[in-house]
Order: C-alpha cells, then sequence, then structure tokens
C-alpha cells in the first residue's frame, strides 16, 4: 500500500501532502504499551549486518549522536518519505548505525536481517541506509505484518540527529557536504546512482530559510534535480518552511520537478525533508524522494545528505 494519512511535520507545519506508507499516528514521540521493548533497549547481540562502511565521502564512521532526544527523518522503500520527533531514549545506536526507533505504539521498526550501508554520523548527526533483509518491530501495516522488506539496491534511508533549538535569531551560512547514502530505486532494480547538494541557511529565528539544490542520479535512468527557486544564491526566494509543532529544528519542500526517469514519466514529486542539528546549527541533514503518484512507490527514487557548516 502507498498511500498515507500519517501525521508528518509537513502536516503539522501546514503542508498539503504527507507522502509515506500507511498510518494514522499523531506524531508524538514513543511511548509503548508497558512491557513492550523500547527501540533504546534493543539487545546488543540484535542482528545488525552492518558492514561498518564510512560514509561516501570516506569520512570514518564515527559514533552515533547520543541518547537524544532527536529528529528523524527518512525515506524510500514501501515507507515513501516523512519525519518523526524521537523521545530520549527511543533510539537504538551499534556505534554510528541506527538499529531502531520508536515513534509510536504503531511505528517501531528494527533492523532485522538487514545491514546497515553507507554509515556515517558524528556528535551532531547519523545516517545511514537500511537494506537487503526484512525488519522487525513494527511499521503499521505495512505488508500485512507490519514489516518491511528492503532489497539491497533499495533501502530505507534515514537521518537523525540533535535538533537546533531555538534556531538562531540572525546571521547566515553556507554548508558543505559532509557525509550521504547512495541513490536508489526503491524497488532495487537498478544498481545505485549518486546523491549531491548545496544548501545555504538564513537565518532568522522561526523565519529561517533555506535554499538547496538536490541532484539524485541513477545511471542507465536519469538525473532528477530538486531545487527550490534561487537555490543557494537567493535564499529569501526558497519554498523550504521550518516545520511546526512537536518536531524541532526541521523544515520541508514539497517541489514539482521534471524528468523522463522511471521515477517521474515527465513530472512529479520531490519532496525533501530535513533538520538542522547541533546547538550552534553545526549540521544540516535530510532525505529526498521523487516520486509519481505515491510516495514509496516502487520506481521511487531516495537518497540521505548532511552538510557541515
Amino acid at each position: 500500500m502507498y498511500i498515507s494519512t500519517k501525521r508528518s511535520f509537513g502536516i503539522l507545519a501546514g503542508a498539503a501532502i504527507s507522502v509515506a506508507a500507511c498510518g494514522g499516528d499523531d506524531g508524538s514521540a514513543g511511548g509503548g504499551p508497558s512491557g513492550q521493548q523500547d527501540a533504546g533497549n534493543v539487545p546488543s547481540g540484535s542482528p545488525d549486518g552492518g558492514d561498518g562502511d564510512a560514509g561516501t565521502n570516506g569520512d570514518a564512521a564515527g559514533a552515533g549522536p547520543g541518547d537524544g532526544p532527536f529528529t528523524l527523518v527518512y525515506a524510500g522503500t514501501t515507507v515513501g518519505i516523512d519525519g518523526r520527533p524521537i523521545a530520549q531514549g527511543k533510539a537504538a545506536f551499534d556505534g554510528a548505525k541506527m538499529i531502531g526507533y520508536e515513534a509510536s505504539t504503531d511505528e517501531r521498526p528494527q533492523l532485522g536481517t538487514n545491514q546497515v550501508k553507507e554509515v556515517s554520523g558524528d556528535a551532531f548527526v547519523a545516517l545511514g541506509r537500511w537494506s537487503g533483509g526484512a525488519t522487525t518491530g513494527k511499521f503499521y501495516e505495512v505488508n500485512g505484518n507490519g514489516l518491511i522488506d528492503l532489497p539491497a539496491n533499495g533501502g530505507f534511508h534515514y537521518a537523525i540527529g540533535s535538533f537546533t533549538d531555538p534556531m538562531p535569531a540572525s546571521g547566515a551560512a553556507t554548508y558543505a557536504e559532509l557525509a550521504k547514502t547512495v541513490a536508489t530505486v526503491s524497488d532495487g532494480s537498478v544498481a545505485p546512482g549518486t546523491i549531491t547538494g548545496s544548501l545555504a541557511v538564513d537565518f532568522a529565528g522561526a523565519s529561517t530559510k533555506l535554499g538547496f539544490s538536490i541532484v539524485l542520479d541513477i545511471p542507465g535512468d536519469a538525473t532528477y534535480t530538486l531545487a527550490t527557486t534561487g537555490g543557494t544564491a537567493d535564499v529569501s526566494a526558497s519554498e523550504a518552511e521550518l516545520a511546526t509543532g512537536v518536531i524541532k529544528g526541521a523544515f520541508y519542500a514539497n517541489l514539482q520537478i521534471a524528468s523522463a526517469g522511471a521515477a517521474c514519466g515527465g513530472s512529479c514529486a520531490g519532496v525533501v525533508q530535513g533538520f538542522v542539528a547541533g546547538p550552534g546549527a553545526e549540521r544540516v541533514a535530510l532525505v529526498a524522494h521523487v516520486f509519481n503518484g505515491a510516495g514509496g512507490s516502487p520506481k521511487s527514487v531516495t537518497g540521505a545528505i548532511a552538510f557541515k557548516r
């Protein structure tokens, strides 16, 4: 199923769409019934299957961003694209690898038999891609059992980190690439490609604006460019808005793009969800998702990328 009524931070901020798999949660952080295993208490012997990859920028994988609370954004196979506030102790890490989280009783997936690929992390943010197996825990009622099958060349791309709150009241900053996953097609039918990008921020508290250009290149298919109006040169013109409500430091942009690629077929949606991380806005991390019809559909294209100030 590739439709959603889940409350993403885009909806909390007044956006018109949330594109993810089936849902119905309230966007609140965690808190399952007593006796339910917290994501933060996943046994250390859980099979993570990770290979210790550094980020694709060559940086060491590093350590995880602590115990939270966090902002999490994710996109990819079946799940579409969305974001969540994650309460303290409700995300589990093996080093920099996120191996589970709990956003609600209906959304508490764990790594299961997947590997964690393109791992990168520091004190502010961690990102990676679950792929090549099946999740455990629960992700609503997807596939009739709440478990997500993730092909090796597809996956669940994520970025999680310690959000910036409050946002700086003034100033401007240009950010450089820090780490990223590969770019994938949701059904895993082609080899992964690349994600690249540039990003700038004009800080103004709750009115902060972000401008960016994100390029997803899938060899043998197409190149997909998700760019705000004005890009990094004129951030004031950007469509990217800060979210409001329970999720902190987060932003989103719902863009229309044109491409002849399989994910698009002419004109389609390009959605970016991300967050500013660190007490001094040291990082920005995001996921980008291109799709025609519904997020998470078989030919949708996804990548995750983090930037440093």
